[in-house]
């Protein structure tokens, strides 16, 4: 292989500005951050910068502990590290937790550049996602509430057989005198009404069914919506999406 140059953990960097001495970051905007590995004359000094691996430089304290892998950024005007993105290069991410008050904190490198920045291309193609509550009594979390499926059965009053098939009226009879009796009323009147409840029973036993599929299918969202917002942390985490 003749055309290798280096592996890559080490470049060059040619200074155009005041002298850095060894151990210093060196923020590249939009890219990274490197450290010297040795001084670095100024204006046109050259020297080898560190741009791979785990580093321990100053922290900002007082602005809550560090967890592994949250994002820290490098804050050149005051020369630490802080959780605070703004206008701030993305060094990269933290390789030990660190407590409010410590002093520095140990960071792993990378030069892929800021999660809204182009330069960082996973993240530039995988757009932000956003955890969506819904309208069906959902919340960020992506879990929705229980169902109870015994209280929202409708127990009913109604009797009748389980067809529910509407009959016809009888035609009310008329008496000799061509009236109509007050028993000939009362069973057209009856017949309907039981026709309307046996009707009305059957559609209650469709709707305690399809409650009861409610219930297994919001089960089913919950379980979706859990393993999609595990998705999206993993991704997330390493640096595959960014983060909102």
């Amino acid at each position: 292989m003749n055309n290798f140059v280096q592996d890559g953990k080490n470049i060059d960097y040619v200074n155009t500005g005041s002298a850095i001495a060894a151990g210093a970051v060196i923020e590249i905007p939009g890219v990274g951050c490197g450290v010297a590995v040795s001084d670095i004359a100024a204006t046109t000094g050259v020297g080898p910068m560190r741009i791979e691996g785990v580093v321990r430089v100053a922290k900002e304290t007082g602005t809550g502990a560090v967890t592994v892998g949250q994002k820290l950024y490098w804050d050149s005007g005051n020369s630490r590290v802080t959780l605070t993105k703004s206008s701030n290069t993305l060094m990269g991410f933290a390789a030990a937790p660190a407590l409010t008050g410590d002093a520095t904190v140990d960071v792993k490198l990378t030069m892929l550049g800021d999660a809204e920045s182009t330069n960082f291309v996973q993240a530039a193609v995988v757009a932000a996602l956003t955890e969506d509550a819904g309208a069906i009594g959902g919340s960020n979390d992506g879990n929705l509430p229980d169902l109870d499926a015994t209280g929202a059965t409708l127990a009913g009053s109604l009797t009748g057989g389980a067809d529910g098939t509407m009959e016809d009226v009888a035609d009310i009879a008329l008496s000799t005198s061509d009236t109509y009796s007050d028993a000939a009323v009362n069973t057209a009147v009856n017949a309907a009404i039981l026709a309307t409840n046996l009707q009305l029973k059957e559609l209650q036993v469709m709707l305690n069914a399809v409650i009861a599929d409610n219930v297994a299918l919001r089960a089913g969202i919950r379980e979706n919506a859990a393993k999609i917002n595990g998705t999206l942390s993993s991704l997330k985490t390493g640096l595959i999406m960014a983060s909102a």
